[in-house]
């Protein structure tokens, strides 16, 4: 019975593992698009800039 219990604790454990890892590779991929996008926002403000000032 405790041989059970253990068994079943450990494998609770290996999915808490999984769900962590799943949810830190989630946040990861989110992070990396929003970086991506500043990025994309940034060069086209920086382009705006760099136009209008040599069409003084």
């Amino acid at each position: 019975m405790n041989k059970e219990l253990f068994l079943l604790g450990k494998i609770n454990k290996n999915k808490l593992g999984i769900l962590e890892l799943g949810f830190s590779v989630l946040l990861l991929s989110v992070y990396l698009v929003g970086l991506i996008m500043v990025d994309h926002e940034m060069n086209r403000v920086l382009e705006e800039l760099i136009r209008k000032a040599t069409n003084i």
